[in-house]
């Protein structure tokens, strides 16, 4: 239908792309992008868990978890907790 659409309307290359097929694509992109903040965010704080720097809140939460302080082991939870609801919404 939107090439119908846009043989009737006489578009040409970059305007059936601007006005046709980007807003259409534009919810699919969208709920990639969304999808790949999600995953890359879940796959750095696995990562930085099994190959712990010195300077990461996974690397903090080991530390603070083979110290005993589960005040900054749950400090560290909330924390990629919240960031991962923030790149979710």
């Amino acid at each position: 239908q939107l090439r119908e659409a846009a043989q009737v309307l006489r578009l040409n290359l970059f305007q059936r792309l601007r006005h046709l097929v980007l807003p259409g694509a534009a919810a699919g992109i969208f709920a990639g992008l969304r999808l790949s903040l999600i995953y890359a965010w879940l796959g750095t704080i696995g990562a930085e868990y099994f190959m712990p720097s010195d300077g990461g809140i996974a690397s903090l939460m080991i530390g603070a978890q083979q110290l005993f302080r589960m005040d900054q082991v749950m400090a560290a939870m909330v924390l990629i907790g919240l960031v991962g609801a923030l790149l979710g919404t």
